[in-house]
């Protein structure tokens, strides 16, 4: 349901979004691959909820087959990018695809809370406010857990 509020704060974005398209953030510090797949995955809505979904049940998994089923189940669908898909079409049936597949997802999983969980205590999580509001960057804090 849109609120009153909700076209001021679209254009607000919009012009947030426009005025800063020229510059880098210095939090993103990802390759220029990794970095062009989080945009391409954050500007598409259905593939970003599975991303997150699985980013959210990852800690859960148990070993690198229950992180393939996970990945296959997530992220395994035909939005994603083909060279993507086709990894993971065929992660399950390479030697130890399974196992770099976590590896990767491990690592991928661990840069992406990098760059959006400030700290696990409120004393990290100040320290790395601090750090963003230092370098000109504002931010948006949530408490989790």
């Amino acid at each position: 349901m849109a609120t009153p509020n909700d076209k001021e704060v679209t254009e607000v974005a919009n012009e947030l979004a426009r005025s800063s398209a020229s510059t880098k953030s210095h939090v993103y510090s990802m390759s220029f691959w990794n970095e062009r797949l989080l945009e391409w995955s954050l500007s598409r809505p259905e593939f970003k909820a599975q991303l997150f979904r699985f980013v959210d049940v990852f800690p859960a998994t148990t070993d690198s087959s229950d992180v393939l089923r996970h990945v296959e189940e997530y992220l395994g669908n035909p939005d994603v990018p083909a060279p993507l898909r086709t990894a993971i079409s065929i992660a399950g049936h390479v030697p130890f695809g399974a196992n770099v597949t976590a590896s990767q997802a491990r690592k991928n999983v661990s840069r992406m809370a990098k760059q959006f969980i400030l700290g696990t205590t409120v004393e990290e999580a100040v320290q790395g406010a601090k750090g963003l509001w230092d370098g000109g960057s504002g931010s948006v804090v949530d408490l989790l857990g």
